[in-house]
This record gives structure tokens, sequence and C-alpha cells, in this order.
């Protein structure tokens, strides 16, 4: 357990969206600058807050849920490589 707590206190992973007015990546890249290689983040393009897509953007709210689910798997192993 200490392990994984360590992993998950020390290390962030933001998977974010982009398409709504309240996400602006340049008033995040600071903080993000700010934390070095301790953060990690993520753009799912085209998702809004429930990671539903524009009908003409040829996927699907369960293909942005996938990439997410293989985002955060992959950055959890890698955290867990590095301890």
């Amino acid at each position: 357990m200490g392990m994984v707590a360590n992993c998950l206190i020390l290390r962030l992973l933001s998977v974010i969206y982009i398409g709504e007015e309240f996400t602006d990546l340049r008033e995040l890249q600071p903080v993000l600058d700010g934390l070095g290689n301790r953060a990690t983040l993520h753009v799912v393009a085209d998702a809004d807050h429930s990671y539903d897509l524009p009908g003409g953007s040829g996927r699907t709210k369960m293909d942005a849920l996938s990439e997410v689910a293989s985002v955060t798997a992959a950055w959890i192993r890698r955290q867990l490589q590095a301890t």
C-alpha cells in the first residue's frame, strides 16, 4: 500500500477535455511547468465534460473513455516501474 500511496501522492495525471470556456491550457501550463516531470497532462481532443464527442468527429464516447482508460493504465504502470 505504501508504494501505491506514494505514487498517487507525489505524481499527478490530469486527463482533461478541451472545448468549453472552463478549460484554458494557457492558464494550466504554468502550473504543469512548476510540477515538472511529476505531472502528466493528457487532453482528450474534442470531448466535453462527459467525454461526449461532436457527431462529425468520427469518434464515439466509448472511444474517448477507452482513450482515458488506456492513458491512465499506462501512466500507472510507468509510476509503479519508477518506484
